[in-house]
């Protein structure tokens, strides 16, 4: 093979034949890999195609530009042919292939060619920083892509946010475990394959204001989304997670970064990048600034239905209901209400301050002012008219003094039942009084005890042993339906790191969010669990392998695409995650614990922030190494 076309036209059985080649090529991208020098990232290009090189170590200097003279083997890779065994001769340093065609995200998804030498233009929405990488988020005019290089000293990278870029580099694709195609990445070598078409303006409040309702509306000849500049009055600010404004045509809500101390009412500018929401539109990568005026941020009185209505989403509202209890278990100071037949959460981040709605007693009635954030099925929208399902809502707190008790518990204690059924029934009524009193706390106490044997007491989901008890039932109801079931093993890149350098307490906030994004990545009758410390198992009834791996790679991205709060500081985390599909005609729960163990370890191995999956079949000589040995039981 003397050319990289030529091995790209191979099928995946001939290139398993491990044909010879002898080729000339100019490297486009090189990563060092620092963490794993044993396995840089190589791509070389001809004039005719570019591949992936499976090196080892590198015995010299290497970067885009170098001329390598290459012999090895055609090897069938995962998703498209490489070359493996190769043996690189340095000839000369010179410089990555001028022209690369322009592409697009929908023309990447062909997959007809992996990977390619290309180039791709669009706007800078976000950047995430590594100690090794910079990675742009990138909105394209028919998608949104994720650029990696190797980070350089001195760079300004948040400088490009907004910015028009065309970037030359390589796409290479993402894919599940059955070699199937589920996205693209881009690889660039560094700042000097960015061109900037359009500088993004200095100040990111210049662009002329627009009024909330316009958002997301419909607009001629839009081709790039620039960040879209609002004002209004403050409704809501979470420091470092979320902002929500009004103006006088709609409310939105902005994930944000920023700490910035805003009062409510308070006028303000906000920048970001306006997307789909869950009924109202939202900006996210916001900045914001404070003005010295103040607006109106007067809440609306709704009660339960219209909250579920979708009519209120984003809005600040009151609402008068019952507290039912608190959830002590979620990351968030969590209360209960119930309004008409409608139980609904309400929220607030856990503070000094938030402890004082601890103290509101259960069944009291109170008076709760708040942003309406609603949660919609999507999977239903086409059968309901085209509009999305409202599953619940709930309301953001903006401090303890947004919960009123209107009107406190009935005061129906032993003195107080004696002095009534004195008058009345005698002492007879105030033991059955009693006894149903005590009966209810009974009842209640019983409920909080079955929730702490089930759920971990620091992330609030399944704990090791009700999850493994879920699969265990999951498994049982597989085999009387001819099903299969799905898993998927997780675990935190680098967690050991974060407590070493930031503390338990930063620890112990990753792996809260980290809970609460997998839990917005599977279906709702999925089950998450902790597996122990940073590790987590999710359980899927009735998927496929493929199925399984989407779901994972969504997982992954919804984990590694935005970076967690720690402390707040932003903290880039990232998972690796291992799959396995348990046949329980065939397979045992202990086969498939072990093959996703097995798939974990060989992600870990290969870089960590990806997903490998375990063969179809279960055999224990077939899922190789795993993280825990030989003990992979569901024992607490």
């Amino acid at each position: 093979m003397k050319t990289i076309g030529a091995i790209h036209r191979l099928t995946a059985g001939e290139a398993a034949g491990g044909y010879p080649v002898r080729l000339r090529a100019v490297v486009t991208f090189y990563d060092p890999m620092p963490e794993h020098p044993e396995h840089p990232t190589l791509v070389v290009t001809d004039r005719t195609a570019t591949i992936f090189v499976t090196a080892d170590r590198i015995p010299f200097p290497v970067k885009a530009g170098t001329v390598l003279d290459i012999a090895g083997k055609t090897s069938p890779g995962e998703f498209a042919p490489v070359i493996t065994q190769p043996s690189l001769r340095f000839v000369r340093q010179g410089a990555p292939p001028a022209h690369a065609p322009r592409a697009t995200f929908s023309q990447l998804l062909k997959g007809s060619n992996d990977p390619a030498w290309v180039e791709m233009e669009g706007v800078v929405e976000g950047v995430e920083i590594t100690d090794d990488n910079a990675t742009l988020k990138v909105g394209l005019a028919d998608g949104e892509i994720a650029a990696t290089t190797v980070r350089e000293a001195g760079v300004d990278y948040a400088g490009l946010v907004d910015a028009l870029v065309s970037i030359r580099g390589v796409a290479g694709s993402i894919f599940n475990r059955h070699g199937q195609l589920s996205s693209y990445q881009l690889f660039f070598s560094s700042m000097a394959a960015v061109t900037v078409e359009g500088l993004a303006p200095e100040d990111p409040f210049a662009v002329p204001i627009r009024g909330i309702g316009s958002i997301m509306t419909y607009a001629p000849g839009k081709i790039f989304n620039h960040r879209t500049h609002i004002r209004g009055a403050v409704t809501l600010l979470w420091p470092g997670r979320l902002l929500c404004v009004a103006d006088g045509s709609g409310s939105l809500c902005a994930i944000t970064t920023q700490t910035t101390a805003l009062t409510p009412g308070e006028m303000v500018d906000v920048a970001g990048f306006a997307g789909i929401g869950q009924i109202a539109p939202g900006l996210s990568e916001a900045v914001y600034r404070g003005l010295p005026t103040h607006g109106n941020a007067a809440p609306i009185a709704i009660d339960g239905r219209e909250g579920l209505s979708g009519e209120n989403d984003a809005k600040l509202v009151r609402i008068e209901g019952q507290l039912i209890t608190q959830d002590r278990a979620l990351k968030d100071f969590t209360i209960l209400v119930s309004s008409g037949n409608l139980t609904f959460p309400v929220s607030l981040p856990r503070t000094p301050e938030s402890k004082l709605l601890s103290n509101v007693e259960e069944g009291s009635i109170v008076r709760v002012t708040g942003i309406c954030a609603v949660q919609t099925d999507s999977t239903v929208s086409f059968h309901n008219d085209g509009h999305a399902k409202i599953k619940y809502f709930q309301i953001l707190l903006r401090s303890p003094a947004d919960v009123v008790v209107v009107r406190r518990p009935s005061w129906w204690t032993a003195a107080h039942s004696l002095r009534v059924l004195e008058l009345a029934f005698g002492a007879t009524l105030c033991i059955l009084g009693w006894s149903l009193y005590l009966r209810r706390r009974l009842r209640q106490q019983t409920e909080l005890l079955r929730y702490q044997a089930t759920h971990d007491g620091l992330t609030g989901i399944w704990n090791r042993k009700a999850i493994c008890d879920l699969l265990e039932r999951e498994s049982k109801i597989a085999l009387r339906v001819r099903k299969q079931v799905g898993l998927i093993m997780l675990d935190a890149d680098y967690f050991k790191r974060i407590n070493d350098t930031l503390g338990h307490p930063a620890g112990d906030a990753v792996l809260i969010e980290l809970a609460r994004r997998i839990e917005m990545s599977v279906r709702s009758y999925d089950l998450a669990g902790r597996y122990g410390g940073e590790e987590f198992l999710i359980v899927l009834p009735g998927c496929t392998g493929e199925e399984v791996g989407s779901c994972a790679e969504r997982v992954r991205k919804q984990v590694g695409d935005r970076p967690f709060d720690a402390g707040g500081s932003p903290l880039a985390v990232t998972v690796s995650l291992g799959t396995a599909v348990l046949n329980p005609l065939i397979d045992t729960q202990q086969d498939a614990l072990a093959a996703a163990d097995g798939a974990l370890y060989r992600a870990k191995q290969s870089g960590r922030n990806r997903v490998a999956s375990a063969p179809a079949s279960l055999a224990p000589t077939s899922y190789g190494p795993t993280r825990h040995g030989p003990d992979l039981s569901c024992g607490g």
